[in-house]
């Protein structure tokens, strides 16, 4: 009977899963924006901080701001870069929302589905890897924002590093997290990558057989 339970509540999320993948993938109309989740990403970049033996980040609504609006301006624009088409740099965004940084750094993605493949990638690329843990970051914000990039709908995502001179002192005050948060943390981040994205990740599949075309995802 148990067996039967377990089988119905799979099923049932293989519907959901469905119902909510196959007409983002299938209509070029439909937003990648519930795919890719800021406190997802932040949560796989501070699981990997803390395997590093690193601090883990908190997240600045400041950095936040900024990100959106770099993210927002690159889909309006039509542009995938570090900088802008008018030579504005990732500074600029930070300078604009009044973020007082000792130490900044960004991360750019484009056209991912899932928020575990965002962070892959990144840190799957030396330079984004070095930003993710970098020692020298106590703060981070991400923001996403749909837009065309090369002809299709896709989903920009920045992810802002930083550190002001306030965050380092409380970082250098700050203890060696215990193994027991260590644990949560990693809990916590492996949801999304659970069940329903191998059950996304067995429909993406699927569609891909029967001929969908499928975002292909561009980091800088």
């Amino acid at each position: 009977m148990k067996s039967w339970y377990l089988f119905a509540i799979l099923a049932l999320v293989v519907l959901i899963e469905a119902l909510v993948v196959v007409p983002v993938v299938s209509n070029p109309g439909r937003r990648f924006l519930a795919a890719v989740l800021p406190s997802v990403v932040i949560n796989y970049a501070n699981t990997d901080r803390q395997q590093a033996r690193e601090i883990t980040l908190k997240e600045n609504p400041l950095l936040a701001k900024a990100a959106t609006e770099k993210a927002l301006d690159m889909a309006a624009r039509g542009y995938f870069s570090h900088v802008g088409p008018k030579g504005e740099t990732p500074w600029t965004w930070l300078d604009k929302v009044g973020y007082d940084y000792v130490y900044a750094g960004e991360n750019l993605a484009v056209n991912f589905f899932d928020s575990g493949d965002v962070h892959r990638a990144w840190m799957n690329s030396p330079a984004h890897r070095e930003n993710i843990l970098d020692k020298r970051f106590t703060e981070v914000g991400i923001g996403t924002a749909p837009g065309k990039f090369n002809g299709r709908d896709s989903l920009y995502v920045v992810e802002f590093f930083g550190s002001t001179g306030t965050s380092l002192s409380l970082a250098s005050s700050t203890q060696i997290i215990s193994q027991n948060n260590s644990s949560l943390l990693s809990a916590v981040a492996s949801i999304p990558n659970g069940v329903l994205s191998l059950n996304r990740r067995f429909i993406l599949s699927l569609l891909v057989l029967l001929g969908y075309d499928l975002p292909s995802g561009k980091i800088i």
